[in-house]
């Protein structure tokens, strides 16, 4: 997750660390609500990946993420936040978006999201100061920082439905329409950060400087997903430029990468997280964009870029939930992409919802018939199982699975008096 979210300076988290295990009464209070979080959120790993911990152990992330919000209210930092104030809260939407009691945590980590975007600004962390000498790493530390809280406002704002809770500020003068690389080699721009001499920091590196060229336009689909007219030109506008990026994203990852692009100083190679959070983010997004027009009458019709780009977008991250889950050796990937619950769920209920209302709409003239029907129905299927796993966990959860159980159960009845009256006539 540290590959991700930028929150901590882990080095420095470690030394602090030691110095508590020698010294843990000069431990503050801000401090310890930090240490909580991380455990908590390591428990909760563990919990995913073991289940003879979890069986002795499944309450600590909850007691863990409970106490760290006990210290925390020992702290000034409503009035006096500083950047570990900013780490700590970030660290709690983290665990509350991992380790949630109920769906409603999403609404309450929004309003959090809020709080801490404007704490930030407060302490001009929106902010490059070159009058301020620091070193490269506590600047990149901020960076980060600032990079993760403007994804984690995205990201809350697109799963409650709420507007975002600040203005979007914009971090990069890139075009709407890609990443600014370019059709040469994609390389690191002028302006971002020194290669480090870690490749898995030079990867967080990259990550964040294709974060904060796509944040824009990320800013611009979630507006106009909520606006109340929307025309549908613009609707298509905005689906052209999102998959110019993702194609672009797709180029820069590291499965895609020859041997010796991945290699050389200056070329950008994006890690496989990286690429499936962006991946995740803009097909919701295109899912929000285009609701309202790929479910009117006749949409494969009377708008069928929204109708297809729909369908194209929850396939893509139900494959994408069942591709990782299947060639993570642990569990690791699963309680690692547990942050896009929520998001594989809304892509579930949309391929339903296309089972169910468009199955005469779904083959294509080069496709043999009922074969995009079995393919939908074979992968929604496979993530109903995936889901299976946590029911016995999350009431929600429970609720998810049984849905989905109920959906598939009933279209294959559906497909098998299809075939019977097929075969009577």
């Amino acid at each position: 997750m540290g590959k991700l979210f930028r929150i901590m300076d882990m080095a420095a988290f470690e030394v602090e660390l030691q110095h508590f295990w020698e010294t843990p009464e000069k431990a503050s209070p801000g401090w310890m609500a930090q240490l909580l979080l991380v455990m908590s959120l390591g428990c909760d790993s563990l919990n995913t990946m073991d289940g003879h911990f979890a069986a002795s152990h499944g309450h600590l992330p909850n007691q863990f993420l409970d106490q760290a919000a006990v210290l925390l209210h020992q702290t000034p930092f409503m009035f006096r936040p500083d950047v570990g104030t900013i780490q700590t809260l970030c660290l709690m939407v983290l665990a509350k978006l991992m380790i949630r009691k109920s769906c409603f945590e999403e609404d309450a980590s929004w309003c959090l999201t809020g709080m801490i975007k404007r704490l930030a600004m407060s302490i001009n962390l929106h902010l490059d100061q070159p009058g301020i000498p620091s070193t490269y790493l506590e600047s990149g530390v901020r960076r980060g920082l600032w990079t993760t809280i403007l994804y984690l406002d995205l990201h809350l704002s697109v799963l409650s439905g709420l507007p975002s809770l600040a203005e979007p500020l914009r971090t990069s003068s890139a075009p709407s329409g890609g990443l600014g690389f370019g059709d040469g080699p994609h390389r690191l721009p002028d302006d971002s950060t020194p290669r480090t001499t870690s490749h898995a920091s030079y990867g967080e590196e990259v990550y964040q400087t294709v974060f904060s060229r796509v944040l824009p336009l990320a800013h611009e689909v979630a507006l106009a997903a909520r606006s109340i007219d929307l025309p549908y030109e613009t609707a298509v506008r905005l689906d052209e430029n999102v998959r110019k990026v993702l194609r672009e994203v797709r180029e820069l990852s590291a499965e895609s990468a020859s041997p010796a692009r991945a290699c050389h100083d200056d070329y950008l190679v994006l890690p496989w997280e990286a690429t499936t959070y962006l991946d995740t983010l803009f097909r919701r997004l295109l899912l929000e964009l285009h609701r309202r027009f790929a479910y009117e009458p006749q949409a494969a019709i009377h708008h069928a870029v929204s109708h297809w780009s729909t369908l194209d977008c929850a396939a893509a991250m139900l494959v994408l939930q069942r591709s990782i889950c299947e060639k993570s050796e642990s569990t690791a990937g699963q309680w690692l992409i547990g942050i896009f619950r929520s998001d594989f769920f809304v892509a579930g209920l949309t391929v339903s919802v296309y089972l169910i209302q468009n199955s005469s709409q779904l083959d294509s003239p080069t496709l043999p018939g009922g074969y995009a029907l079995k393919t939908l129905l074979d992968t929604l299927r496979s993530c109903r199982d995936l889901w299976a796993r946590g029911k016995n966990v999350w009431p929600c959860e429970f609720q998810k699975f049984r849905f989905f159980d109920q959906v598939i159960a009933s279209l294959d009845q559906c497909t098998v008096v299809s075939h019977a009256y097929r075969n009577s006539h």
